[in-house]
C-alpha cells in the first residue's frame, strides 16, 4: 500500500489479485478462501462482491473476516507437564 491511503483502499473494492497483494499471499490463496465456502457452506463466509463476472472484496469487511479467525493462544498451551521424584505429575509454565 505504498502510495495508496488505508482510507481510500478502505472503501474500494479489491480485485483478487491486488487483495493477494495487501495481504502477501497468492491470488489462488485468495480463491481458495472464496471458493471453499461457496462449495461447503460455512457460518462466516469471505465476504465478497460479484459484479457480472467480476469477483471484488472491500478491505475492512476482508480485515474484520481475518480478525475473527485469529487465534488466541491459551496459558494452557504453555504449561509444561514434568514427572515429579514421586511419580505423580505435575504442571508449571515454561519458560517463554
Amino acid at each position: 500500500m505504498d502510495s495508496l491511503s488505508a482510507e481510500v483502499v478502505g472503501r474500494e473494492l479489491l480485485s483478487t489479485r491486488k487483495l493477494a497483494e495487501i495481504l502477501d499471499c497468492s491470488p489462488k490463496t485468495v480463491q481458495d478462501w472464496l471458493y471453499k465456502d461457496r462449495k461447503t457452506q460455512t457460518a462466516d463466509p469471505l465476504p465478497y462482491y460479484r459484479l457480472g463476472g467480476l469477483v471484488r472484496f472491500r478491505l475492512s469487511d476482508v480485515l474484520r473476516w481475518i480478525e475473527r479467525r485469529r487465534v488466541r493462544v491459551s496459558a494452557a498451551l504453555y504449561m509444561d507437564r514434568t514427572e515429579a521424584p514421586c511419580g505423580r505429575t505435575k504442571t508449571r509454565l515454561a519458560n517463554l
